[in-house]
């Protein structure tokens, strides 16, 4: 079995409102409109919003979280801290350098915001040339 893609399923009890959250608060983009959602994308990665059916299928009564990786966690916190986002963390430093936070949805479901550490210094930074 080779897997090519993934898809990460979020069930919204307001789907209106968490398609804007989604959309307009995080960037992500629509790609597709389906039975009781819509596919949204983040670069390769693609999400599935859909409305809560707890009372129709209670299995669902089940949520996920998940990580959108961005360019510089610390300036993606300073904007969702000014668009009354509900902040769960402080930027922190991961162990390889990266920096992470955490936001959440208007269902609570907690979202990482992520930046990739830096990148090492080359191999040779010590030794200078004679």
């Amino acid at each position: 079995m080779q897997v090519r893609s993934a898809r990460f399923f979020v069930y919204a009890a307001d789907l209106p409102v968490s398609l804007q959250f989604y959309t307009e608060v995080l960037g992500l983009r629509v790609v597709d409109r389906i039975v009781g959602g819509t596919v949204l994308a983040a670069g390769d990665v693609e999400l599935e919003l859909l409305q809560e059916r707890r009372d129709a299928e209670p299995i669902l009564d089940r949520r996920t979280g998940f990580v959108l990786f961005v360019d510089d966690a610390d300036a993606a916190y300073a904007s969702l801290a000014n668009q009354n986002v509900t902040i769960l963390s402080e930027p922190s430093s991961t162990p390889d350098g990266g920096r992470v936070f955490y936001v959440s949805d208007p269902d609570g479901l907690p979202i990482g915001i992520m930046s990739d550490p830096p990148p090492p210094p080359p191999a040779n930074w010590l030794y200078e040339e004679q």
